[in-house]
């Protein structure tokens, strides 16, 4: 119980704490620069960039770390996380610091756990048997349904050892008809009876077991469709069930950002079956034992750096970002998340040319011609979607065709942008060419852009590498972004969201990045100096013509 107690205090101090967040413009002094003690390259690039953007000297760290493109996960915990939170933690560096900035020679990625590590091994162990445990409760529920008001029933087949949840649902569904056929041809013949009520009670407790609190509201719905009951009760304890399963939500939020262990999962699992039932807790164990076979926990390094204030966290997959606008109070109430980006590149000259092409066109603004695009893809299948993402490029170019004085070119088919069709580029999105550099882009100097696909920063250094990180640095953009690994799609800063925020002028590409990018410790990583703000001298874009919701994002203050 104790974890459990830390995280409902810090919950509650962070809602008595005002937010600390990626809100308000960045300042050199908050700038914090990390460096490669072994790397003569990452400190030439160090006091290059420090000493254009004015970074004070006491902001440099040179960390003692091999010149890999990766490292493994135990040097990570043991030897560089805890450096650069001991120098954080000194000087008022953590009070002051909002933003840190890796250069040449600092790793790229972090390995996975190891597969025999005792955290993954206790924990995917424990779940293995929490799986057995919730399918004989499960079991158990079943053949309650089926004797309900019938002792002679015959004993129900076992449930199969690995069954999935839709099995589980549908296993479930015949012995509560008749459990409730049953209990119905009862309130037929004898109502009022004290049988009938246990046996209502009995199916009305074993259903939420079995499908918890989201169980009940969609029988309550149900009968208020129905006319079934009176409607004003109906409403109430429909708005009583919402209520509860939101604040238990709160509660599971809160304990998904503790580091995985044994007794989290506990109490995660005793959650969900109040929530969803036996059936969801079920659900979620089969999941995570899953995830926990792939071993998911390798991160970039920048992602994961965002964290280091953070005296631990989950390592299974990813983190949604504290510092997204969509997180709203959640994001306040955990750990102070810093901004990450990273100066690095093909050669040390590109890295440097990062730096010198944001100071030089900040001064007169970025100008030019932007594509985007699209794949045509109508599907749109929820977030997170191939069509959801392909509907945010369009959505992008509707309102930049509409508000921006800086030409567009939008293309909707599955073709990729053609070599030499986009001369004078400031900014580009699109997709999808894997690992594959289509040049198709004259870049300006400043220019911002992304390709979202899966492998595009694998490398930064890899001479015969295509990956669209490496190949735009080398052909002379600025700004850009990707995964380290494989990230899924919805790792992705939405570009319906990055690029209107940066076109404002009013925050810096730091800041724009912190407020988009969804995930942390995890796979993306930004490349590119975190100040620079391409627009603030010439925006793009008026905040009034941003969407309501990012509007709100925008500081008061120019």
């Amino acid at each position: 119980m104790g974890r459990l107690l830390c995280a409902c205090l810090w919950l509650l101090v962070g809602l008595l704490l005002p937010a600390r967040s990626a809100r308000g413009e960045l300042k050199p002094e908050q700038v914090g620069v990390i460096a490669n003690a072994r790397g003569r390259e990452s400190a030439e690039l160090a006091r290059h960039y420090m000493q254009a953007r004015g970074i004070p000297a006491e902001n440099l760290l040179l960390l003692e770390v091999a010149t890999n493109p990766s490292i493994s996960r135990q040097i990570w915990d043991s030897k560089l996380r805890p450096t650069i939170r001991k120098w954080l933690q000194q000087e008022g560096r953590e009070q002051r610091i909002r933003c840190l900035v890796t250069l040449w020679d600092i790793p790229l990625k972090i390995g996975p756990l190891e597969p025999n590590s005792t955290r993954g091994a206790e924990v995917g162990n424990a779940l293995q048997t929490a799986r057995g445990t919730l399918l004989g409760r499960l079991q158990k529920t079943l053949q309650g349904f089926n004797t309900l008001l019938d002792p002679e029933a015959k004993a129900l087949d076992p449930l199969p050892d690995k069954a999935d949840a839709d099995t589980l649902a549908k296993a479930l569904n015949a012995p509560f008809q008749k459990a409730l056929k049953n209990v119905q041809q009862l309130a037929a013949k004898s109502p009022g009876t004290l049988a009938l009520k246990r046996a209502e009670l009995q199916i009305d407790q074993d259903y939420t077991l079995a499908l918890g609190i989201a169980g009940s509201l969609q029988v309550l719905e149900a009968q208020l469709q129905q006319k079934s009951a009176p409607e004003a009760m109906l409403r109430q304890r429909i708005e009583q069930k919402r209520a509860e399963f939101a604040g238990l939500g709160v509660g599971l939020q809160t304990l998904q950002q503790l580091p995985e262990s044994v007794e989290r999962d506990e109490m995660i699992i005793s959650l969900r079956i109040r929530m969803e039932g036996l059936l969801g807790a079920y659900n979620w164990v089969n999941q995570q034992a899953e995830l926990w076979k792939k071993n998911e926990t390798l991160a970039s390094f920048d992602s994961e750096l965002s964290l280091v204030l953070w005296s631990n966290h989950p390592l299974l997959r990813w983190i949604p970002n504290p510092l997204n606008h969509t997180q709203g109070l959640v994001g306040r109430t955990l750990p102070p998340t810093l901004i990450v980006a990273r100066l690095d590149g093909p050669s040390l000259t590109i890295a440097k040319r990062l730096v010198d092409d944001a100071v030089a066109v900040e001064k007169e603004g970025l100008t030019g011609k932007i594509y985007i695009d699209a794949r045509g893809i109508k599907d749109n299948k929820g977030p997170g979607s191939y069509g959801d993402y392909d509907q945010s490029l369009r959505e992008l170019a509707g309102l930049l065709r509409e508000k921006s004085a800086l030409p567009v070119t939008f293309d909707d088919r599955q073709e990729l942008f053609q070599p030499g069709e986009c001369p004078d580029t400031a900014l580009y999105c699109g997709w999808y060419s894997l690992a594959k550099y289509v040049p198709a882009f004259e870049w300006r100097r400043g220019s911002v852009g992304y390709h979202i696909a899966s492998s595009e920063a694998t490398t930064l250094r890899d001479s015969k590498s295509e990956v669209w990180c490496k190949r735009m640095l080398e052909e002379g953009v600025a700004v850009t972004l990707g995964p380290t690994f494989e990230p899924y799609l919805v790792a992705f800063p939405r570009p319906s969201e990055f690029f209107p925020l940066l076109m404002t002028g009013r925050l810096c590409l730091g800041e724009v990045y912190a407020l988009t990018v969804p995930l942390q410790s995890w796979a993306i990583t930004l490349v590119g100096d975190p100040l620079y703000n391409p627009f603030r001298n010439k925006p793009a874009l008026q905040v009034e013509d941003l969407p309501a919701p990012l509007q709100l994002l925008i500081p008061t203050d120019p």
